[in-house]
């Protein structure tokens, strides 16, 4: 069951988006961290599966990525979301996916 997943680590939520698709990101919120803001992004995958991702990530063997221009290109798009909230000048970003209901 996806119950909803959110991270403000970039690069995990790049390998989320790498193994998931781009229909997993339902949304992006900048949201304060002391001085400034940093990206919060949300998935619609199960909590479980994000909380094990994340820690494989940061574990010192680290998390394997098979298609490493896949995850990039993950990256590039995740990414480019970003400059465009800051270019516009807007603090979220959701996506068709969580208009239409899905997600929480």
């Amino acid at each position: 069951m996806n119950d909803g997943w959110q991270t403000q680590d970039i690069f995990v939520a790049a390998v989320i988006h790498y193994l998931y698709g781009a229909d997993s990101l339902l949304g992006i919120d900048m949201v304060p961290s002391g001085m400034t803001t940093r990206p919060q992004f949300t998935f619609d995958i199960g909590s479980c599966d994000g909380d094990i991702i994340a820690t494989e990530y940061s574990s010192p063997s680290g998390l394997a990525v098979a298609d490493l221009n896949k995850y990039a290109k993950s990256y590039v798009q995740i990414t480019g979301q970003l400059k465009r909230l800051h270019r516009e000048g807007l603090t979220s970003f959701r996506t068709d996916n969580w208009i239409a209901g899905r997600g929480r």
